[in-house]
Formats: structure tokens, C-alpha cells, sequence
């Protein structure tokens, strides 16, 4: 019983431990994407000032 309980002690241990792995890949990729997102919103935004302010003061 003793020794089951420490197979699945160590089993559970490597498990999370890829887990946690697979989670920093997946929030670091989430991260590039976000600020990749938030770039092209604040260059869309950018762009569409200078287009209204050309067509308003033309």
C-alpha cells in the first residue's frame, strides 16, 4: 500500500510538472499574440486618425 502510494506520488509530481511546462508555453504564446493584437489595434487606430484628420483639414 505504502509503495503504491509513492508510485503515485512521483507520478502525479511529473505529470504537473509537464503540465506547468505546457501552461508557461501556451501563457508565453498567449502573451505574443496579445501584444501582436494590441500593435495592430493602436496601428489601425493610428491610421485611421491621420485618414479622418487628412480627409477633415483637406
Amino acid at each position: 500500500m505504502k509503495k503504491e502510494i509513492l508510485i503515485l506520488r512521483s507520478y502525479l509530481k511529473t505529470n504537473l510538472g509537464r503540465l506547468r511546462s505546457v501552461l508557461e508555453i501556451k501563457i508565453e504564446s498567449f502573451e505574443i499574440l496579445w501584444s501582436c493584437f494590441l500593435k495592430s489595434w493602436i496601428a489601425i487606430c493610428f491610421y485611421f486618425c491621420v485618414w479622418l484628420s487628412d480627409k477633415l483639414f483637406h
